[in-house]
């Protein structure tokens, strides 16, 4: 996508066909099309932000001209205000659509509602397919455009595309680096020049669309920064040990690359699994155990499928329900997985990304981990 912002930008760019001839104050001046071809050429080999090549293109157009003029009059240099004069008369103000200023969301909502500018930018690069999906249709304004967290994404990239990258940090710290999109951390790179970072996330964790698989692609997505150092954390202090090692049988499916992590914290009581006949006796189970939590514990989590059915009455004071993706980053003296089986689609990358998600659920625990369930658990917990 990089590559096709990068083209749909360049293909505003036009030779000129004609010579320019411009009237002024002093007499025409005239510029040949083969010398504004040969400094479109030199300031895009340059490889700056499009909208500052136009603003160079525009300081050549006013350089030629004066040099004509200084040949026509016979004199040393051009006479004073008429550069100004110059850049005043529609003629040269028509000859810069030869390189139009691009603007970052204007260029995004371009290529995602024209087929036709899409196809020309991602020529060789995306699919047919590929483009189907990108496509939807325009609004009538682009105040209306109903903007995506990707999009986003795509709009800062074509705003360095554009104009550069306007403010850069000495040190940047990423934390839930797994999750965070190629185009997501391109941005990042950006912002970064020295490349001076702190990176930090679990692939174990990595749930979202376009998530992270390896921090060797994580690396090449952040410019290949010399000198990286990859470091390896496998020992924790949250989760006690029986669960975490019970969590820990997804990961030869769900992340097979992951070293599983170990606990400092050996005590503690294995997952308690409770399996029920019916929906409405998961609900009413579900509520059973967490009253019974609720009177112990400080704080409990109960993280439920959408798709589950269960419908919970209010919960007492001190217990959060929430979906799955909601309880990343969270944790619970008590947590409350509900029916596992949810989490997982049967097969595709998203079956995969489903055993991350059910991983993450049990790995909020703090103290004691609950499931309970109507389906048959996933295969990899089944024993």
């Amino acid at each position: 996508m990089a590559t096709v912002l990068t083209r749909a930008a360049a293909a505003t760019i036009k030779h000129p066909t004609d010579d320019l001839d411009i009237p002024t104050s002093w007499g025409r001046v005239r510029i040949a099309s083969s010398d504004i071809r040969i400094a479109i050429d030199e300031i895009r080999e340059r490889d700056v932000p499009h909208n500052v090549g136009r603003n160079a293109l525009r300081t050549q157009l006013v350089r030629m001209a004066e040099r004509d003029i200084v040949e026509r009059r016979n004199e040393d240099a051009a006479p004073l205000g008429f550069a100004d004069d110059l850049r005043s008369a529609k003629q040269f103000q028509s000859a810069l659509s030869m390189w139009p200023a691009v603007s970052a969301p204007a260029l995004v909502r371009r290529l995602l509602s024209s087929p036709t500018a899409l196809r020309k930018a991602a020529d060789g690069l995306l699919t047919a397919h590929e483009q189907s999906l990108l496509l939807r249709k325009a609004t009538r304004r682009a105040d209306d455009e109903p903007w995506t967290a990707a999009d986003l994404v795509l709009v800062d990239e074509a705003e360095a595309i554009a104009d550069g990258v306007r403010r850069t940090y000495g040190h940047i710290v990423v934390d839930e680096a797994q999750d965070l999109t190629a185009m997501e951390l391109r941005a990042l790179a950006r912002r970064c020049p020295r490349r001076s970072m702190t990176v930090l996330g679990d692939l174990a964790q990595a749930t979202r669309p376009g998530a992270q698989r390896s921090w060797d692609d994580v690396l090449e997505h952040l410019g290949s920064p010399e000198g990286a150092d990859f470091t390896e954390l496998d020992l924790g202090y949250r989760v006690p040990a029986p669960i975490i090692e019970f969590a820990n049988q997804l990961l030869p499916e769900a992340a097979p690359d992951v070293l599983p992590t170990r606990s400092v914290r050996e005590s503690g009581n294995a997952p308690s699994i409770v399996r029920v006949e019916s929906v409405d006796e998961l609900a009413s189970t579900v509520a059973r155990i967490v009253d019974e939590l609720a009177e112990r514990w400080t704080s409990v989590g109960v993280i439920v499928p959408e798709d589950a059915g269960v419908v919970l009455p209010t919960p007492p004071e001190g217990v959060t329900v929430v979906s799955p993706p909601e309880a990343k980053g969270l944790e619970f003296d008590a947590v409350v997985v509900v029916e596992p089986a949810k989490f997982v689609p049967a097969t595709g990358d998203e079956h995969r990304a489903g055993l991350r998600l059910l991983y993450v659920a049990l790995t909020r625990a703090v103290q004691t981990l609950t499931i309970v369930h109507v389906d048959d658990l996933p295969a990899a917990l089944a024993d």
